[in-house]
């Protein structure tokens, strides 16, 4: 109650000046970011509602919503104590959201040993692409576990299977450098151009990875016969590619 009747506080200048700008000025002259504030005020609120009768998987919406929100609707720490309920109970998204808010320092100390341990708690209990890919990107940087590029590998596979764009990429790199298994021009060009198809997703996740340069980088170095072998590689990965997951990012 506390915190609701603070965020009605907080919010009331904001919902307070859209409504003027409503009745003086007219629906164009409305703030938008005090409209996708209150937007998102009633997702929140619309979340809390189904968490409080709900199950896991409501918890974890409400969770997430909470930890990305814009100010002043952030809250790092309601959204650990639900996602808590949920991954404590063993729902793997909801474990992938907590290892993330500790690799993050996001309302809790920065803890990669913590974060490894729950991204290994999602990994056992399912296929889940995030927790895969999350995973083996500590395994890559050795943060919080051992650096281990053979489990980094593995742990990317399994996403990149999924169509995880970014772990596809990462595949594509350490096919091509030999990390954590012999060097594979062929593999790696197939790696690149499956994570081209979604390059916006990719350099989302990191600017700096950019698969069509890291392809062309690539293929600088091959022959024409590894080529042509190539792309009947790639045009077999993506005939038995899933379809695109909305979590696989």
């Amino acid at each position: 109650m506390r915190l609701r009747n603070l965020l009605l506080i907080t919010l009331a200048p904001l919902l307070l000046a859209a409504w003027a700008g409503h009745v003086f000025l007219g629906d164009k002259k409305q703030d938008p970011a005090a409209l996708a504030l209150l937007a998102y005020q009633h997702q929140v609120e619309a979340a809390r509602a189904k968490a409080a009768t709900g199950d896991y998987a409501e918890f974890t919406v409400l969770g997430n919503l909470l930890r990305k929100a814009p100010e002043p609707l952030r809250n790092p720490a309601e959204a650990l104590s639900w996602l808590r309920k949920a991954a404590d109970k063993g729902y793997p998204p909801a474990q992938v959201a907590v290892g993330e808010m500790y690799e993050a320092g996001d309302g809790v100390k920065r803890d990669y040993h913590r974060a490894a341990e729950w991204y290994g708690l999602a990994t056992r209990l399912s296929k889940d692409a995030t927790a895969h890919f999350r995973l083996a990107e500590l395994y890559f940087r050795g943060q919080g576990v051992p650096q281990d590029f053979s489990r980094a590998l593995s742990h990317c596979g399994v996403a990149a299977a999924q169509g995880n764009p970014v772990a596809q990429y990462l595949l594509g790199t350490m096919t091509e450098s030999g990390w954590g298994i012999e060097r594979d021009p062929i593999a790696a060009y197939v790696y690149y151009s499956l994570a081209a198809e979604r390059a916006d997703r990719v350099k989302a996740y990191r600017a700096e990875f950019d698969p069509f340069a890291a392809r062309q980088r690539l293929v600088a170095g091959m022959n024409k016969s590894q080529i042509e072998v190539a792309e009947k590689h790639l045009a077999a990965a993506r005939a038995a590619a899933p379809a695109a997951r909305p979590g696989n990012s």
